[in-house]
């Protein structure tokens, strides 16, 4: 999965992906314009004081007379070591999901590779789980025989899976030849948008738990209004029932 794309919105409402990349300049070099007209966008696009992705939306709407976007992947896992006195990235791979990542870090391993041909397959069906272990966390990855090795299936990844987690993963399943000595894992606006809108629901969740817990410990819903931070009416909608 490419980290960019960029397109413009057809007649029908949906995206149509122009290019892709794993970088804004790549993600220009690929557009469908014309290496002239690429080049030009190019140079407006990271001229001092330009915003890349403003410019390749706006030269997309000119050429395509639509509004056009430019998209992140929601994760982005970056291997890298210091090169020269500078970071420099190995490789890197992109998902929509934790998994989608989990997944990608997998395939390219040459130690999961090595638990995959250990690994005992049963019955007729050719299939096995694998066990990794990060930390405390464990990873069962599910999978099955393939014309090329082999194919996954399925990851069991438990929801307390945390971003440092994913990159202490790609740590352990580098390649030796890679010489990786860091990995970051990259969040995109959209998806920091999704878990904060996820972590404010659990907040919420939380909240109206402990105040019923605190009413039933005999917290009168004048103290409990304060505490939480609403007025004495919406606990006692709280207390009845009502969330809203």
């Amino acid at each position: 999965m490419d980290r960019f794309t960029a397109g413009y919105i057809g007649h029908d409402g949906y995206p149509v992906t122009l290019a892709g990349g794993n970088s804004l300049p790549e993600v220009i070099v690929h557009l469908p314009f014309g290496d002239d007209a690429n080049s030009r966008i190019l140079e407006d696009a990271f001229s001092p004081g330009s915003n890349a992705t403003a410019k390749i939306m706006e030269a997309i709407q000119k050429a395509e007379g639509a509004a056009g976007w430019v998209r992140e992947a929601p994760y982005t896992l970056e291997a890298r070591c210091v090169e020269d006195g500078y970071w420099k990235v190995k490789w890197e791979v992109s998902g929509t999901t934790f998994n989608d990542v989990i997944t990608s870090i997998l395939y390219r391993s040459e130690r999961f590779a090595k638990q995959v041909d250990d690994a005992s397959f049963g019955g007729e069906q050719d299939v096995a789980v694998t066990d990794i272990h990060v930390g405390s966390r464990r990873i069962s990855a599910f999978f099955a025989t393939a014309p090329k090795g082999f194919e996954i299936t399925g990851l069991s990844v438990g929801n307390e899976f945390s971003p440092e987690d994913v990159e202490t993963l790609a740590l352990m399943y580098s390649n030796p030849g890679d010489g990786v000595t860091s990995a970051r894992l990259l969040v995109s606006p959209t998806a920091e948008v999704e878990q904060a809108a996820r972590a404010v629901e659990h907040a919420e969740k939380a909240r109206l738990n402990a105040v019923r817990r605190a009413s039933e410990e005999g917290v009168s819903q004048r103290v409990l209004a304060s505490l939480a931070g609403v007025s004495q009416a919406t606990i006692g909608r709280w207390l009845k029932g009502d969330v809203n």
